[in-house]
């Protein structure tokens, strides 16, 4: 498992990245800002867990959306919004621990081509410049 993060910020990261150190199947990398790098870890994941409880849509998540990855998300509005409820969602550690270990190959790729299909009816540049130009005419 990879997981990308800004580890050093707070005490809660460091704790964790030396609590996992060790473990050989679990790899804490910290923060990645160059998009190429992050996206070549990301087209190459089974899934992207978006745990952000707060917010508006955040940009990681429609990239995630965009690249057709398969999207487990923390179950708050904001992610139900930006997902058309379309997400897996979970609530607490425990159910985002179930989700992982019961889902099957065929329903990581029914959600990822509808988290693509949302991306791309929502989220292109055209689109969302389109809507700007709607909403701005007097």
């Amino acid at each position: 498992m990879v997981v990308i993060g800004n580890w050093e910020k707070a005490s809660y990261g460091k704790n964790l990245k030396k609590q996992y150190a060790e473990h050989k199947n679990i790899y804490m990398i910290s923060s990645i800002y160059n998009i190429k790098k992050l996206n070549a870890f990301r087209k190459n994941a089974l899934y992207y867990v978006h745990g952000h409880s707060a917010g508006g849509t955040n940009p990681s998540l429609v990239e995630a959306m965009s690249l057709g990855l398969s999207i487990i998300a923390f179950d708050v509005v904001y992610n139900r919004e930006t997902t058309e409820n379309k997400a897996i969602y979970f609530e607490n550690s425990d159910a985002l621990c179930k989700i992982i270990c019961d889902l099957t190959d065929e329903q990581l790729k029914q959600n990822a081509d509808e988290m693509r299909q949302v991306a791309e009816s929502r989220y292109k540049w055209s689109i969302v410049v389109r809507k700007y130009e709607n909403l701005l005419k007097i």
